[in-house]
């Protein structure tokens, strides 16, 4: 018995029928261009956030240079006036838990007072070397005009009251000495 519509393999010489198996080919293909369209995209997100950070970063930086450089030209100012004109600023802080414990500190430009630790006992002692202290620095720049202040935070009544006593001998003896 013979078959009437014999399959290609049967044949002798017959030729191979590749429609099926180029589908498939074809279906490969498509999966992959299409992963790689998705990946690129992706890929191209990430730069472009990336580029974006990079100039917020940028324009930070830029922000932060043009701060430095008033800051720089603020303090090239504050040198050229501490040639004439000396600031000197007394801190006298206390402790909040034991208010007797104080401690006195200076800045003022090409001074290093370091910090002073005074008790109610010994803040006669404290205050008397403050001032000889601000007198030896007064009279070691005699060419310069000072403006002494204190500072009002953290600071006690009493020990403000002593220190507007010192800083008023001290502008009233000498005659480049100004009080803020």
């Amino acid at each position: 018995m013979q078959r009437h519509n014999p399959g290609s393999s049967s044949l002798p010489g017959a030729s191979i029928d590749l429609t099926p198996l180029l589908d498939v080919i074809f279906t490969f293909l498509f999966i992959v261009i299409i992963s790689y369209v998705e990946i690129s995209g992706r890929a191209q997100e990430e730069v472009q956030k990336g580029e974006e950070e990079r100039k917020a970063l940028m324009e930070q930086v830029e922000e932060q240079a043009e701060e430095l450089g008033v800051y720089g030209e603020r303090l090239e100012q504050y040198e050229v006036i501490n040639d004439f004109a000396r600031a000197v600023t007394i801190y006298c802080t206390y402790d909040k838990d034991n208010p007797a414990k104080r401690h006195i500190r200076v800045v003022a430009p090409d001074l290093d007072y370091g910090e002073q630790d005074i008790e109610s006992g010994t803040d006669s002692r404290g205050f008397a070397r403050l001032e000889k202290d601000l007198e030896n620095y007064i009279l070691g720049h005699e060419d310069s005009i000072f403006i002494l202040r204190v500072n009002r935070e953290n600071i006690l009544a009493r020990d403000y009251e002593k220190i507007e006593e010192i800083l008023s001998r001290l502008s009233q003896g000498y005659e480049d000495v100004y009080i803020k």
